[in-house]
């Protein structure tokens, strides 16, 4: 899927407006991943070039940015061969995320091999999922797709913040209602069954690739990755810390501790800095990690080691994307202003200027 955040960034005013429209009619309905890219792409470049040649957004969209969005995905397809390619998709994804939480299951409890074919599962969790989950999708397109054309102050992030609330309430309310429901199944027969689903699922689509187009690779999604879509920016982000750096120049200036030929090269120094600093956390980071696995690990059998390192994991890549992560991103933009400054010849500030000044 494409970073649509990062696309809206290069647009303004309402040109943004009806991308972000768009983006949130799109995340509220079921239309399959690569028609969502194509789509979104071509409505990009559609505001981005009006946007460019300053023509109104009027003259792409309307006035009313709700009829167009629905005009302008009204194109997709929903014959029986689409139906048929979102639902083996659905089974796909509904038989990997089952198939390790019976492993998961199985292996965490005191059992033998031999006792494989004897376990039994508790799938009542599983199915009250399953039915959470049609409940969701029904909401999802038939309630909050129509709330979300009719509201125009409401934008795409505040429409996220929805529909995970609801997901989230649809959870909750199966832990209510459905604590007490118990329905034990053999493990093994759900075992082969999702497995040979995924096995003949891999081997169908490998096949049919490599008779379409010669490779089992995706070529589509090699594209979108190979795309200039890809490389965009965040302009809000660039916007924010150039606004920035100028202000700290301003401020140095006029204690005179810099001149404006010397910035670029103390804002680079610092920068250096930056990424050692990063690099460090990175590596110390995993350490701790992997520290704390070997350490259960010498304590503990390898069903719990094993969780262990994918709990602790999880935990610190979060940790890890949330503090140092970010920080790495912010640093990239950083050196990205700077390299571009070079190639300018223009000094520092007078670069900052004419960029926040043409943003």
């Amino acid at each position: 899927m494409m970073n649509y955040e990062t696309m809206k960034t290069q647009l303004t005013g309402d040109y943004r407006a009806v991308f972000d429209r768009a983006q949130t009619y799109l995340m509220t309905s079921q239309f399959s991943a690569q028609y969502g890219d194509d789509k979104m792409m071509e409505l990009y470049d559609l505001l981005l070039t009006a946007q460019t040649e300053q023509k109104p957004a009027e003259q792409v969209a309307g006035k009313d940015h709700a009829a167009f969005v629905q005009n302008f995905f009204s194109d997709y397809q929903t014959g029986w061969q689409e139906r048929l390619h979102g639902l083996t998709e659905a089974l796909k994804r509904l038989s990997a995320v089952v198939l390790v939480i019976l492993l998961a299951e199985f292996f965490t409890r005191e059992h033998s091999e031999t006792d494989f074919f004897a376990h039994r599962t508790d799938v009542s969790m599983l199915l009250a999922g399953l039915l959470g989950g049609l409940v969701f999708i029904a909401v999802n397109q038939f309630v909050l797709r129509p709330a979300s054309l009719k509201a125009k102050k409401i934008r795409n992030t505040g429409w996220s913040f929805i529909v995970i609330g609801v997901f989230v309430a649809l959870i909750v309310l199966e832990l209510i209602f459905l604590r007490d429901m118990k329905l034990d199944v053999p493990t093994a027969p759900l075992v082969f069954a999702f497995g040979a689903y995924l096995l003949g699922y891999y081997i169908v689509r490998s096949v049919w690739r490599l008779k379409k187009t010669g490779t089992v690779r995706d070529i589509h999604k090699e594209q979108t990755n190979d795309s200039y879509y890809k490389e965009l920016r965040d302009r809000d982000i660039d916007r924010v810390l150039m606004t920035g750096m100028l202000k700290h120049y301003q401020r140095l200036a006029r204690k005179g501790k810099i001149t404006e030929d010397a910035f670029l090269a103390k804002m680079e120094r610092e920068e250096k800095l930056t990424v050692y600093i990063n690099r460090f956390a990175s590596v110390l980071m995993a350490a701790v990690v992997l520290y704390w696995i070997v350490r259960v690990a010498l304590e503990s059998t390898v069903a719990a080691t094993l969780i262990f390192a994918v709990i602790c994991g999880v935990l610190e890549w979060l940790i890890w994307k949330l503090f140092v992560g970010s920080s790495i991103k912010v640093s990239e933009s950083r050196r990205h202003i700077y390299t571009e400054c070079r190639k300018s010849g223009m000094t520092l500030p007078v670069y900052l200027e004419s960029q926040i000044g043409g943003s």
